[in-house]
């Protein structure tokens, strides 16, 4: 919350310095996450590779400032439940190949930051977007409520750093404007995804990755000030 905030002072004397337009709303997202492990061996001339793809759909609401050519937002976010997929391979023939649920719940506060450069395209406002979210965990247990965060190398492995790039589009109607935004997210590996990593190549791995990725759909409300 201090860092949106601060995103927020610091918003406010430039919108007035460089006569931006001020706004704001509220807003609802969803999203589609994935986070997918990889190794691979190789013995003679085969290669051997497992893969697990970890799946969730998080689901959120959200309060936004706007400042032409910023936004900043407050969220609080929701992923339950989700599934793991599993996929080994000897010489590119599947040996494995299953999916099981994944005993997860999980919820944060969202904090971002996003540059933005409008078009105008006649009635409308089309502008990219650029910039971080900071997810803060507020919650990380299986379905019986048990706290996970001890299966991690540390408890703030449960919060999520992101680069995010998309686009947005501004609706106008007389008194409020409609915002839809798409938005493509990175995330940083935390320490427990590095560690597991390693772990796989001290262990004879010739590749092992973790890739954090998500694709987010947002639709929200703003009124200006």
């Amino acid at each position: 919350m201090r860092y949106y905030l601060v995103c927020i002072a610091l918003l406010l004397p430039a919108a007035g310095a460089f006569a931006l337009d001020v706004s704001g709303g509220l807003g609802t997202s969803l999203g589609a996450y994935s986070a997918t492990t990889s190794e691979s061996a190789v013995s003679g001339n085969i290669t051997t590779s497992t893969t697990a793809t970890v799946t969730q759909t998080p689901i959120g609401i959200t309060a936004f400032l706007d400042a032409t050519y910023a936004q900043v937002a407050v969220g609080y976010l929701v992923a339950n439940g989700g599934n793991t997929s599993y996929y080994d391979s000897v010489g590119g023939v599947n040996t494995v190949d299953t999916t099981l649920g994944l005993d997860l719940n999980t919820t944060f506060l969202a904090l971002s930051a996003f540059a933005k450069y409008p078009f105008k395209v006649g009635r409308l406002v089309l502008f990219p977007l650029l910039g971080v979210e900071y997810d803060l965990n507020l919650a990380y247990t299986d379905a019986n409520g048990n706290d996970l965060k001890g299966t991690l190398a540390n408890p703030e492995d449960a919060n999520q750093l992101w680069l995010k790039a998309g686009a947005g589009l501004d609706i106008p109607f007389p008194e409020f404007y409609l915002r839809p935004e798409v938005l493509l997210g990175y995330k940083f590996p935390s320490q427990t995804e590095r560690n597991a990593a390693s772990a796989a190549k001290a262990a004879g791995a010739a590749g092992a990755s973790v890739i954090d990725l998500e694709v987010g759909i947002a639709l929200m409300a703003g009124f200006d000030f």
